[in-house]
């Protein structure tokens, strides 16, 4: 072996040695970074919780509600399109729980018509980053208005307007408004959009981490805000609210009390807390309440103002307002005010899923008793 060929393999043993010295010192400096600054999963990953409910798939119970689905799914049947109040002047409309109400309505007077129900209309609480712009009832609630695959059924031209009160016309059946209400809200929300059900769950963890809900947990929907500027309805002290709290602490013997308040209303949250701090109670604020006070803030009350606010944000108002709608479900008692249709939805869904599903196990005190 000559010398020039000793030199070169130790030249060659050298480089490599030097390589694998500085591959050595890449692996510990990677290694020291991933101690310092750990790596996280995505948000929709960690900021994650199941909800008790599968809300994409619930068996309707009701033989109201079983109606409702055979009808909208007879493709035999006329349709009749069904046309959302919006204002002319600013496209702003109703709040979300009066339109759902407004449309279960509708669904009767085509249950008794025997024509099908469709809403052409965008609907401004429809989320249009998630549904598209011209998004109406289907974006949110799946089983609502299916379209079916060869469509030859006659379309009526005569649209139906339908208010949020009172029977509809020619009717037939004997079950009473709040049944069919009732059954109209099973029926819508037998199968939503994973959408709102990933926003619920994300609102969930927001609320309590990866803890499951608490056992007693108290839903209390304080409807203040644009309410009073109804004929002269007036706002039901928040006493009432925190003396029905009581009640329930009282009768049921509860411990370690929870509670979730429900409100837009930034006057209502702080008398709550305020009436509440001496209780010893846990408030926890609706997610929905944090993300629309931006939009709410230094904003003179107007009539209707949230539908305003959902013309503004695209309908994404919509979307919050449905997942916190399924968080507020997750209590086991309720403290509401049914003469607003937030409250009342509460109720239906409460009466006709929640306490099915769980063998009756909610109680509900109702503040100021009403339809509309």
């Amino acid at each position: 072996m000559t010398l020039i060929n000793v030199h070169s393999r130790w030249k060659g043993r050298r480089l490599r040695s030097k390589r694998m010295g500085a591959l050595l010192l890449l692996v510990i400096s990677l290694s020291i970074l991933l101690c310092l600054f750990p790596s996280k999963a995505p948000d929709n990953q960690t900021r994650h919780t199941s909800l008790r409910f599968d809300w994409t798939n619930l068996p309707l119970i009701s033989l109201a509600a079983k109606k409702l689905y055979n009808l909208q799914h007879d493709c035999r049947l006329p349709v009749k399109y069904y046309e959302w109040r919006v204002s002319r002047v600013d496209g702003s409309g109703f709040g979300m729980g009066s339109d759902l109400h407004a449309w279960g309505n509708a669904l009767w007077e085509g249950l008794n018509r025997q024509h099908r129900i469709s809403t052409q209309m965008p609907w401004i609480w429809a989320d249009q980053e998630y549904c598209g712009r011209n998004a109406t009832l289907d974006c949110y609630f799946r089983n609502a208005q299916p379209r079916c695959e060869h469509n030859s059924s006659l379309v009526l031209h005569e649209r139906i307007w339908v208010g949020p009160c009172g029977k509809p016309s020619h009717w037939k059946d004997n079950v009473t408004i709040p049944e069919f209400r009732a059954a109209a809200t099973e029926f819508a929300f037998s199968s939503l959009s994973p959408v709102v059900v990933q926003e619920a769950q994300e609102q969930h963890y927001e609320l309590f981490g990866a803890r499951p809900t608490p056992s007693n947990l108290i839903t209390v929907h304080v409807r203040w805000g644009d309410k009073v500027l109804e004929g002269k309805r007036r706002n039901n002290p928040i006493d009432a609210y925190v003396n029905a709290v009581g009640e329930i602490v009282q009768q049921h013997l509860l411990k370690d009390v929870h509670v979730l308040l429900c409100t837009e209303d930034p006057v209502a949250l702080e008398a709550f807390q305020t009436a509440a701090r001496s209780k010893g109670w846990t408030v926890h604020i609706d997610p929905f309440y944090n993300k629309y006070l931006p939009f709410r803030e230094n904003r003179q009350v107007i009539y209707n103002v949230p539908s305003h606010i959902a013309v503004e944000t695209k309908g994404k108002t919509g979307l919050w307002a449905l997942a916190s709608l399924l968080v507020a479900m997750e209590a086991q008692h309720y403290v509401l005010t049914t003469t607003s249709n937030w409250s009342r939805l509460m109720n239906e869904l409460r009466q006709n899923v929640v306490n099915i599903q769980c063998g009756g196990c909610t109680t509900m005190i109702d503040i100021e008793p009403g339809e509309c």
